[in-house]
């Protein structure tokens, strides 16, 4: 074997050649040397294949999801990413914050829930005055369920108790801290029966009757006085001018009425006993009651037959000038039908309310009291020379010597024209 001359040698072993021997059959031992032709060479480090490089690209490029307000809902799906309140447009479509099983309309935002807003009118259940007709709002019609007339003034109640009055000069009060069933006026005093059954009395010139504390039933002021039935219905009286004492019979009695100087109380055998000054008031009818209503010197009652009875001191047809009786006459022309439900007494004149809703008026006419208008009603009362009723929409319509439609709304507001 031929030997390679020694610097050759020493330059193969700086390449890193080991053991390379013979001619046909060389051997070649190591990493970094192979057998090319015959001869041992160094492998190309360049070409080793580097794919070695694991494709560390972990796909940075990927989409971040955006969720500012931090609700669960992605930035892209959300009514407004600043406001955790507000979710996702799937769920609230005019993005009201009401979600849209619950929104009254979900394309509209100014439409919240039904929850707050029963008939979805846009005014919430608190301010409604009627939360289930979306014709009425805030400044609806808040209808009078009763009404009563004096001489000067009417009141009535609107909605459940709220209590209402009009001056017929043109004054109005409501009276907001009083929840009553029942006011009533007399000549210039008008009395609440409040909810929790105790009595309340304003105007008058010379005072305002007062009733002592305890549970009543029922109340009616006339002329200076008031008149009322404690809950086990004895007859209570309270005058302006507190040393002024009136005999009142005993019993228990259901309903009570007083005139200018004269009472009556129902019993609930349906029988009227009267009292105070009867020097001049005759005996009622003999027959049974369901109601009754004193008007200034005289008196009605609904019968149980659902007629009208009426006696007492009436100015139709009685010259009184030249009038010589010990009682006064009952001169009265009452409608020979049946089918009242109501009766309200003035001062020589009456008008009664039956089944149908109408009015029908009779007696003095001395400022057109009798000619009722024409509609339905569902309440009556009469003063000195006119009379009140509730319209079937909840108005107060007056006739007679006090021309007057009022409404009372929903911000508080009488309305007279």
């Amino acid at each position: 074997m031929r030997r390679l001359p020694g610097f050759l040698w020493v330059s193969v072993l700086s390449f890193g050649l080991v053991g390379c021997g013979g001619d046909a059959e060389t051997d070649c031992e190591g990493a970094a040397v192979e057998l090319v032709d015959g001869d041992c060479v160094p492998i190309d480090q360049s070409d080793t294949d580097t794919d070695a490089d694991t494709d560390t690209d972990t796909d940075t490029d990927t989409d971040t999801v955006v969720d500012s307000d931090e609700d669960g809902v992605p930035e892209a799906d959300d009514c407004d990413d600043a406001d955790a309140s507000l979710g996702a447009v799937a769920d609230d479509g005019d993005c009201d914050g009401t979600p849209t099983a619950d929104d009254c309309d979900d394309g509209d935002a100014s439409l919240g829930a039904v929850a707050d807003d029963g008939d979805c009118d846009g005014t919430p259940t608190a301010d409604d005055c009627d939360d289930e007709d979306p014709e009425y709002s805030v400044t609806c019609v808040v209808p009078f369920t009763s009404v009563s007339v004096g001489s000067h003034a009417f009141c009535g109640l609107a909605g459940e108790s709220q209590v209402v009055c009009y001056g017929f000069e043109g004054d109005t009060a409501v009276y907001g801290e009083l929840a009553a069933t029942k006011v009533a006026v007399g000549y210039e005093t008008a009395c609440a029966l409040l909810t929790d059954k105790s009595i309340v009395c304003w105007g008058g010139e010379d005072g305002v009757p007062r009733f002592s504390s305890g549970a009543y039933i029922d109340v009616s002021p006339s002329r200076g006085a008031a008149c009322a039935l404690t809950e086990d219905g004895a007859i209570s009286w309270s005058s302006e001018d507190p040393r002024e004492k009136r005999v009142v019979p005993a019993g228990s009695f259901e309903q009570i009425s007083c005139g200018a100087a004269h009472g009556a109380a129902l019993d609930v055998t349906g029988a009227i006993t009267q009292f105070d000054d009867l020097s001049l008031m005759p005996d009622p009818p003999k027959t049974t009651f369901t109601s009754l209503d004193a008007g200034y010197w005289d008196q009605c009652g609904v019968t149980t037959a659902t007629t009208i009875e009426c006696w007492g001191k009436s100015e139709a047809d009685i010259d009184w000038d030249t009038f010589e009786g010990d009682t006064w006459p009952t001169n009265w022309t009452v409608p020979e039908m049946m089918g009242f439900t109501a009766v309200g007494t003035g001062y020589g004149h009456a008008c009664g309310l039956d089944t149908s809703g109408s009015v029908t008026c009779w007696g003095s006419d001395g400022h057109a009291a009798l000619v009722a208008p024409e509609g339905t009603f569902s309440d009556i009362s009469a003063g000195a020379d006119h009379a009140c009723a509730v319209t079937a929409d909840g108005m107060v319509q007056c006739w007679g010597s006090q021309e007057v439609t009022c409404t009372f709304l929903s911000d508080g507001e009488l309305s007279c024209e």
